[in-house]
C-alpha cells in the first residue's frame, strides 16, 4: 500500500480546520500600515491558538513552542520571518478585541463535527447479583 497515499486524507483535515480557523479570524482587520508588516496578524493568531492548544501559559511558551514547530506552523502560513518575538506578540495581540477574538474562535469551534456522545454502559446483571446485599450484616467484600 503506498504509505503516501495513505496520509494524505488525514492531512487535509487539519488544513481544512486550519484554514476554516484563518477565514473566522478574517474579520480581525490588522490596522498597521501594510508596509511596514513584518508578521501578518494572521500569522500571529495561528501562532497563538495552536500554541495556547498546545497548552503554552503565556507569550514565552508560545514563542518557544512556535519555535520548535515552525515546519508545522509552515503548513498552513507562509512565516517567512520566522516566529516573532515574546515581547512583539504579546504587544500585538493586547490590540486585539478580546470580544471578537472570543466570537471567532467560538464560531470556528461551532463548526466542528464532534463524534456523538457515547452510550453509557450499564453494569450486566450478571455484575449486580454478585453485588454484596449490604441489608445483611454479613456482607462479604
Amino acid at each position: 500500500m503506498n504509505t503516501l497515499a495513505a496520509t494524505t486524507p488525514d492531512e487535509d483535515i487539519p488544513r481544512a480546520r486550519v484554514a476554516l480557523l484563518l477565514k473566522h479570524f478574517s474579520v480581525i482587520k490588522d490596522d498597521r500600515e501594510p508596509w511596514r508588516v513584518v508578521y501578518p496578524l494572521r500569522e500571529v493568531l495561528l501562532l497563538v491558538v495552536c500554541g495556547t492548544i498546545a497548552s503554552c501559559d503565556d507569550f514565552d511558551d508560545i514563542v518557544a513552542w512556535g519555535e520548535d514547530h515552525i515546519d508545522f506552523l509552515r503548513r498552513f502560513c507562509e512565516f517567512h520571518h520566522g516566529i516573532p518575538c515574546e515581547r512583539w506578540v504579546r504587544t500585538l495581540f493586547n490590540r486585539v478585541d478580546p470580544v471578537l477574538f472570543s466570537r471567532c474562535f467560538k464560531s470556528w469551534v461551532a463548526g466542528w463535527e464532534f463524534p456523538k456522545r457515547p452510550m453509557r454502559l450499564l453494569p450486566s446483571p450478571k455484575f449486580s447479583m454478585n453485588w454484596p446485599n449490604t441489608s445483611n450484616s454479613k456482607a462479604r467484600w
